[in-house]
């Protein structure tokens, strides 16, 4: 089963669909099996842990970013928290980091090899997993090899409510909108802007229908199947607040259940 992570409240409407990045038509999840619809070969699996963080450690990234937000990233971390509290901060930024180092929004652009670009891209597209279920475990946490089995994402796609800022859910039941997406936009306070006779952008997500919709312009704000349809990047994003938990249920709700209704 495809499976996805990580990064929101009141949720606009973007003027056009958002794409730093492509998704791959063969969409793997946490568990690193898996091909697209059409059956083509699986794409490799990327994890935080350890491939991401050497990556950031590699290029840098951990020397500005090590001391505070946005996006605090701890280099060399040496224990399952500290592990956790990286990947809650990189997952919720997944899609961009690319562009960031690109020079986006100002950044200092960084001078990155095409394969980590690529790769960061396919960690995104996957849903950002925290780690593979039967990591190596060196006897020790140091390191970005090494660590116990800890409480981050499994490979069968279910995550904890633990530091890594995932939602406890049965990965064996289907999700929809009825049973997990609509509560989640009524707790997290998105139908006090999207809601009511004239919701905010003319994008109400108090009904299934309503979610699907564009809002203002010609596009649909969910894809199912899709990855960077407007709903999740806004979600994963933080947007007005949401939690990084129901960002990630609104992700796999899109990409693991195609959008499913009830």
């Amino acid at each position: 089963m495809r499976t996805a992570l990580a990064i929101a409240g009141c949720l606009l409407l973007l003027s056009s669909q958002p794409g730093c990045y492509g998704v791959a038509s063969d969409y793997v999840g946490g568990d690193g099996e898996g091909g697209g619809a059409g059956g083509g070969p699986a794409q490799p699996a990327v994890y935080y842990r350890p491939q991401v963080q050497a990556d950031l450690e590699a290029a840098k990234c951990t020397t500005c970013h090590a001391g505070a937000p946005p996006m605090k990233v701890t280099p060399g971390p040496s224990s399952d928290a500290q592990w956790q509290a990286n990947h809650r901060e990189a997952s919720q930024r997944a899609a961009d980091l690319g562009p960031k180092a690109n020079g986006a929004g100002g950044h200092t652009k960084v001078t990155l090899d095409a394969a980590v670009l690529a790769r960061w891209s396919a960690w995104a597209a996957q849903g950002a997993p925290y780690r593979a279920a039967a990591a190596p475990d060196a006897g020790s946490d140091a390191g970005a090899g090494g660590g116990a089995a800890d409480a981050g994402r499994d490979g069968g796609g279910s995550t904890d409510a633990g530091a890594g800022g995932g939602a406890a859910m049965d990965a064996g039941r289907p999700m929809t909108w009825d049973t997990d997406i609509r509560p989640v936009m009524a707790n997290e306070g998105c139908t006090t802007c999207h809601g009511g006779s004239t919701p905010s952008a003319s994008y109400s997500l108090t009904s299934y229908g309503g979610a699907m919709g564009n809002g203002r312009d010609s596009q649909p704000n969910v894809v199912p199947g899709d990855a960077v349809s407007t709903l999740v990047v806004f979600s994963r994003s933080g947007h007005e607040g949401m939690s990084a938990a129901n960002a990630l249920k609104v992700l796999r709700w899109v990409v693991d259940w195609e959008a499913a209704e009830r």
